[in-house]
């Protein structure tokens, strides 16, 4: 069965096992970040209740106060909670030592007292980070230098003798730093411990010097946290992704490879880096993990296969189609740029491309979605699916400007963005291309010339329809002077019902305004 599909479908297939198993690590993980920030949420809105003053605020004079003998025992009782937990859950012992010298301070602050509760938070994160990054990443070795000698083994029909692993052996493997920085992933988790300490003192320190409630601060604190979150998740799925890399890599020098294939995957959540590499094949002396090996970047789901010069059989391999998603088979020696441009070809250029960043932005354009139906209501999307139909479509960009408009008053919620387009539109068909009555040729048109078009009732602006807009411009009672200002050049065209101001040397249209019969044309808002 020396055949390159064979290699290509089994270790693929047990790369994204392993992967799975350790994005369960990542999720356990989120959830106890999760469960930090609404500790620290509670520790600090009790904390600021109990010894705030009448009047809604709290000095730094008085957070600096010793805490009373009956605080200061509830506080001890709390502390040895903390090394209690901490001992269960391998708690530093730095930590642990610092907590109980304080816990045996007789003088110790009311603000103390919540900067030590809080940073347990962080200590007892990062120990978890810790913890999760090894376990995941012991078990993508030592799983996976075992199924890939078992498939291997399984495929040429040869049984070999391998050194079993021990645990030492793996634990050897696993300290060993392997990025650019020369960095092992416990330093960077107590790197970004630090980072989480300093920020809940800075915001603390802040809290208490503008005399504000305590929601700020805990939003700041929030955001760091959920970026530390975030760099977790990471940090696990590379270590792991890493790991496992490593592994086939020692592996196949024990059973005598000689040399190797990147396999990807024939879907739009496979990046540019990652398609490139695809079909790949280098010598076993040149297996350099970011370069020439798995992984080329975090989160990725390449992994390798052996390969023979002599690998037989025509073979097939499988792919997703990009707007189905269903599976079909392809010719073995297809690769991920050709399965690209045939998905490219099919639903037109830049569809793989334009499916993969959506499905890369799905987390963060949820967040956004929330918002735009925070500032639009009714007129905001309908489903998230329409929200990113729409984001990643020719209309986002008049989107944007539509919102501008409505947050800013220039348009009222009685406009929708169907109406919005419309009026763009209807400008672009009206005017653009049309030359003023002094020789100004049209080329374009300001966002806020389209929502001056339309009006404002917040703003009690009438609009200007576009007809009036055209006759201004070619049949103006008055042309005012050029002016100058931090904006560039203007020109104002006076009409019978409508004033429209230009960029002379662009020829872009800035704004309009309506004039009334009860006014004379020197009498326009500006």
């Amino acid at each position: 069965m020396n055949n390159a599909d064979y290699w290509a479908r089994r270790l693929k297939i047990m790369e994204d096992a392993l992967k799975d198993q350790s994005y369960e690590y990542v999720k356990n993980l989120e959830q106890q970040f999760d469960a930090a920030i609404a500790q620290i949420d509670t520790q600090m809105r009790a904390w600021y209740q109990r010894f705030a003053d009448n009047n809604g605020g709290i000095s730094y004079a008085k957070a600096q106060k010793l805490l009373t003998a009956g605080e200061l025992k509830e506080f001890k009782w709390t502390v040895q909670q903390y090394i209690k937990a901490g001992k269960e859950h391998a708690i530093s012992g730095a930590w642990a030592k610092e907590l109980e010298n304080a816990s045996a301070r007789v003088h110790i602050s009311r603000l103390e007292s919540l900067k030590i509760q809080l940073r347990q938070q962080a200590e007892a994160l990062t120990q978890a980070r810790v913890k999760a990054t090894t376990d995941a990443s012991e078990l993508s070795y030592t799983q996976s230098y075992y199924h890939t000698a078992f498939e291997v083994q399984r495929g040429l029909g040869v049984g070999w003798t391998l050194q079993a692993l021990n645990s030492g052996t793996v634990r050897k493997v696993l300290s060993r730093p392997w990025t650019v920085d020369n960095r092992t992933f416990t330093a960077r988790c107590w790197t970004d411990k630090t980072k989480l300490v300093e920020t809940v003192n800075q915001e603390l320190t802040r809290m208490l010097a503008t005399g504000e409630a305590p929601d700020k601060a805990i939003a700041a604190i929030s955001k760091r946290f959920n970026v530390s979150k975030q760099n977790a998740g990471r940090v696990v799925m590379t270590e792991s992704a890493y790991f496992s890399s490593a592994a086939q890599k020692d592996c196949f020098n024990e059973l005598g490879v000689e040399k190797y294939r990147i396999i990807g995957t024939l879907d739009t959540k496979t990046c540019n880096i990652c398609g490139d590499m695809d079909g790949k094949v280098f010598k076993m002396s040149d297996y350099r993990p970011g370069s020439t090996a798995p992984p080329f970047h975090p989160w990725c789901r390449c992994c390798t296969a052996p390969y023979f010069d002599d690998m037989d059989g025509v073979g097939e391999r499988y792919a997703r189609d990009a707007k189905t998603g269903e599976r079909y088979k392809l010719p073995k020696d297809t690769t991920y740029n050709e399965w690209k441009a045939m998905q490219d070809a099919a639903y037109g250029s830049g569809t793989v491309d334009k499916l993969r960043k959506i499905g890369y932005n799905e987390s963060a354009d949820k967040s956004q979605f929330e918002r735009y139906k925070e500032w639009l209501g009714s007129n905001a999307p309908k489903t998230f699916e329409a929200f990113q139909k729409l984001k990643y479509s020719d209309d986002w960009q008049p989107f944007k400007a539509y919102t501008r408009a409505i947050k800013s008053g220039e348009l009222t919620l009685l406009a929708d963005f169907k109406l919005y387009k419309e009026t763009s539109t209807g400008i672009n068909n009206a005017l653009v291309g049309k030359i003023t009555s002094n020789g100004i040729t049209i080329t374009g048109k300001s966002d806020h010339f389209i929502a001056r078009t339309i009006g404002s009732v917040e703003q009690r602006r009438n609009g200007v329809s576009v007809a009036d807009a055209l006759d201004t411009i070619t049949h103006p009672g008055r042309v005012d002077p050029i002016r100058i200002n931090e904006n560039g050049k203007s020109q104002r065209f006076i009409g019978k019902t409508a004033a429209v101001t230009i960029n002379p040397d662009t020829g872009t249209l800035i704004q309009s305004n309506p004039i009334h019969k009860s006014k004379k044309a020197k009498e326009v808002t500006p």
